[in-house]
């Protein structure tokens, strides 16, 4: 291609691309310039999707007004809106490009008008949209022409741009830009940097801080190194996964009752709160059955947590899990629907306060509370654990702080339900859900037998072993040893938690203390030197 092309945008300004494809971008008017380079196969191409043209003659001013001139072999060309010849389609792609180029920085509707007036008009044999990862670009939509000259995928290129521009960033993302940032912020209070240098690189910092607000993740305070992570959801993304996942998912089933009924059932982790739910939720009718471990699965990051640290891969996603759940249960009781709620109580108050949300709306609440012994309740996340990872699955398998917060609180959680009446029933239940107590209403609404859920709880949990439990027991801790060699210290503290509960043919003897050291016995030839 050889000479020019020259698009005037009316009042916007213009764009003039020479046969080297170097453009300069003008506002109108005298605001601002760009300049640059671009393939001059697009150009190659906006010339054939149109014909012949008038020469260049004095029009009165238009909307726009595209020139060629120096081409051989073709006469000086002028398309003018409001004539017979006006510009014609294919000449959307540069005005979608001056647009672009004279855009404010964050106003982004120019780029994806561009590639759409690109794959209209055929304008390119391939399109790729990629985005910037961490190590190197990644596609996130790729199209091209096929030998019928059609695109081979739909031609969606401009909202690739717009969804990916939208993309909530991840927690790697979210702490790379943040770094960026302070480094850039650093380096602007450099002495050697003149001060209007400075304020502007300030004012561009604070501006790109802006901008990233409706996609980044929310910072949350750790109290080990590096003392910050971004695993806390944007508020737009937080609340994108409780509508568009958990509402769908786990709530399309809400049937209002006209005496709704709550029950939560109760226990620190691995004490068996989902099989003793499943027993709750065939005796209640037709009810939605929340439980934490459903919320955190649906946090984008946890998979990567529990591959990378199975013992802590709740604790960074832990309030936005929390708030799904509190937000569910909201959208249950507003629509009086029975539900079935797996809880591991933090502390007696905020039990008691979500309890009375439910009796306010008119709920009948009644609280199950499994009495399991420390080690068999950490055995039971040790299981779990070598059960879903030895078949691949990423698994979590809590720490002692994480279970012995909540086993320690518990008999406090059931002491308060009967104190305050926060609940209608509470009942006391083994492993095996054999019921151990049972306190009802009366008709003050206190507990009948009230203060003895909790003596009940702590008499459970220092209950003997039976041999058939000791031996079960044991066996489970053998195939432990055998699936988990890694966390063998934890599996020698949870049989050590077992053993002053243990039979005693199954406790293991002390042995007895090693007497002092005995005198080795005299060498013969010492004994013959003596005699002489």
């Amino acid at each position: 291609m050889s000479g020019s092309v020259r698009l005037e945008a009316g009042g916007r300004g213009e764009l003039l691309i020479t046969a080297d494809g170097t453009f300069r971008a003008r506002g109108a008017d005298g605001g601002g310039e760009r300049t640059g380079r671009v393939d001059g196969a697009l150009v190659r191409r906006v010339l054939g999707g149109h014909g012949e043209a008038p020469a260049p003659v004095e029009e009165p001013a238009a909307a726009r007004r595209l020139t060629v001139v120096g081409q051989p072999g073709h006469p000086d060309r002028q398309w003018t809106d409001r004539t017979a010849a006006p510009v014609p389609a294919s000449a959307a792609a540069l005005e979608a490009l001056l647009d672009q180029l004279l855009a404010e920085p964050g106003a982004p509707a120019a780029l994806p008008a561009a590639l759409a007036a690109v794959e209209a008009g055929h304008l390119a044999d391939r399109v790729f949209v990629v985005r910037r990862g961490t190590q190197a670009l990644e596609s996130v939509y790729a199209n091209e022409l096929g030998a019928d000259g059609r695109w081979v995928r739909p031609a969606r290129a401009d909202r690739a741009v717009v969804a990916e521009r939208g993309r909530p960033w991840d927690a790697v993302e979210s702490a790379g830009f943040r770094r960026q940032l302070a480094v850039c912020e650093r380096r602007a209070h450099d002495p050697r940097i003149p001060e209007d240098w400075a304020l502007a690189v300030g004012r561009d910092a604070e501006r790109a801080a802006a901008l990233a607000e409706p996609v980044r993740r929310t910072a949350q305070p750790l109290r080990r190194a590096p003392g910050v992570d971004y695993h806390r959801l944007s508020a737009d993304e937080h609340r994108f996964v409780f509508e568009a996942m958990v509402v769908p998912t786990m709530l399309n089933a809400v049937i209002a009752q006209e005496s709704p009924v709550v029950v939560y059932v109760a226990g620190q982790p691995g004490s068996g709160k989902t099989r003793a739910a499943h027993l709750v939720h065939r005796s209640v009718n037709e009810p939605v059955h929340l439980a934490g471990d459903d919320f955190k699965v649906l946090h984008p990051d946890y998979l990567q947590l529990l591959r990378s640290d199975p013992r802590r891969a709740s604790e960074p996603i832990r309030a936005d899990y929390r708030a799904w759940q509190a937000e569910a249960e909201a959208y249950v009781r507003e629509r009086r629907g029975n539900v079935v709620i797996e809880t591991t109580p933090a502390d007696p108050a905020t039990f008691a306060a979500e309890a009375r949300k439910f009796r306010r709306a008119g709920y009948r609440v009644e609280l199950l509370v499994l009495a399991v012994r420390a080690a068999d309740s950490r055995q039971g996340t040790a299981h779990r654990y070598a059960r879903l990872s030895g078949r691949g699955l990423p698994a979590r398998f809590t720490n002692v702080a994480g279970h012995d917060v909540h086993y320690r609180v518990l008999p406090d959680v059931v002491a308060a339900a009967e104190e305050l009446a926060a609940v209608d029933q509470v009942t006391v239940m083994r492993r095996d859900t054999s019921a151990l107590h049972s306190s009802r209403p009366t008709s003050g609404g206190r507990q009948a037998g009230r203060r003895a859920a909790a003596p009940a709880l702590l008499a459970e949990r220092a209950r003997p072993y039976t041999e058939e439990e000791a031996a079960r027991f044991w066996a489970v801790q053998r195939e432990l040893h055998t699936a988990m060699p890694q966390y063998r210290d934890d599996l020698v503290a949870i049989g050590a938690l077992a053993l002053p509960f243990m039979p005693a043919a199954r406790r293991l003897r002390r042995l007895e203390a090693p007497t002092g050291p005995a005198a080795l016995p005299a060498h013969p030839q010492d004994c013959d030197r003596e005699l002489v």
